[in-house]
């Protein structure tokens, strides 16, 4: 599960019109970070949370296709703080023990770990967290780690990364649709023997300023330009969301050419099936391999141009669509071509977001070398 349903009072004006989870960091919004590494753990099911703007967010990630996961929602009018949500959402969760991380993150951790506490999960143990070193803002820390289990007294204490893992038992006692936080239920658990936890020391950031959104930001998009086949991977379009888009594109044009498609304008379903085509090459010039390209700069460019030029592809068929007239076959072309759309472009918006980024972080690192 991903708690996505926190207003980020703190981020405005940032959040007044984007919710939280998809504001961007290294060219990406912060919760497709967080769905790319749980799907690339092994997780093909997600729950995700959400309450202001929420839409955005199921706009955003629609059912997960493309990340090659399953996407639920748990929809709530009002936030419901972290256990009331996890409570509302139980229905949803198909466990009975489920890994739970803040939207809101951003940290190196390797989800995979969350997979195997859940596999070796102690039977007394109810829930287990991952701590980390106490930030500037949040000197006090949560929370004591002793023999790795978390206790609530006055040793040493750490800071909730929001990355845990938890048995559904832990909510028994909350009801669904109600404000309910998480400490309470945790340090009750903690008096009792029953949450576990390590220490981890890697890369964690708390995005709860726009100053530290803008240093995560700097931070991603220095790394994913350290290198030159940091950039070759970056406009590398691979996995399941071309995959699914081919599929898609498949759909159609067997609707195009096998279907039974009408128009009153002389020649236009010809013209649509030529169109289709067209948007099948860019799709695969999209696709294509750029390590042949000598320059990151230009291979970069090579990939915005091909999004522009796949987009422009798109934007013709659906124009040749509207001279469709009632057949047999055009509701089902009309609701193929509409999902497609929203697959393509919400996936290429992310991309070219990065691309995008990465293209400025070049430009500036070339204006430092000549100052």
């Amino acid at each position: 599960m991903i708690l996505a349903a926190g207003r980020g009072e703190r981020m405005r004006p940032l959040t007044d019109h984007t919710p939280k989870p998809l504001l961007l960091a290294g060219g990406k919004p912060l919760i497709v970070w967080h769905v790319e590494k749980l799907a690339g753990a092994g997780f093909d099911r997600l729950v995700i949370n959400h309450a202001h703007l929420g839409e955005q967010i199921e706009n955003q990630l629609g059912n997960g296709r493309r990340y090659g996961v399953e996407i639920a929602y748990s929809r709530e009018g009002e936030a419901l703080e972290t256990a009331g949500g996890i409570a509302t959402a139980l229905p949803l969760l198909d466990a009975d023990i489920f890994p739970v991380v803040n939207a809101d993150i951003y940290s190196d951790y390797d989800y995979a770990a969350l997979r195997r506490h859940a596999e070796t999960w102690p039977a007394e143990r109810l829930a287990h967290l991952v701590l980390v070193d106490n930030p500037a803002h949040h000197r006090q820390g949560d929370f004591a780690l002793q023999g790795g289990w978390v206790r609530e007294d006055d040793a040493a204490r750490h800071t909730f990364a929001g990355l845990g893992v938890y048995h559904r038992t832990l909510f028994a006692g909350t009801p669904a649709g109600v404000k309910v936080p998480l400490a309470p239920l945790l340090k009750s658990a903690m008096a009792q023997g029953q949450v576990s936890g390590e220490h981890y020391r890697g890369l964690w950031v708390d995005v709860g300023t726009p100053e530290r959104l803008r240093e995560l930001d700097a931070l991603l998009i220095r790394r994913l330009a350290r290198e030159d086949s940091d950039i070759s991977r970056a406009v590398t379009v691979a996995g399941p969301w071309p995959a699914g888009l081919k599929t898609q594109w498949l759909r159609l044009m067997e609707l195009a050419v096998l279907g039974e498609l009408k128009s009153a304008r002389l020649g236009a379903v010809g013209k649509l099936r030529k169109k289709l085509l067209e948007l099948g090459e860019r799709l695969a010039s999209l696709s294509a391999d750029r390590a042949w390209i000598p320059r990151p700069r230009e291979q970069l460019k090579n990939a915005l141009a091909s999004a522009l030029n796949l987009k422009d592809a798109l934007l013709q068929v659906e124009q040749d669509a509207q001279s469709l007239e009632g057949s047999a076959d055009r509701a089902a072309f009309e609701a193929a071509l509409i999902a497609f759309h929203r697959d393509l472009l919400g996936g290429l918006a992310e991309r070219e977001n990065l691309w995008a980024a990465l293209l400025d972080a070049l430009a500036q690192e070339d204006s430092d070398t000549h100052e």
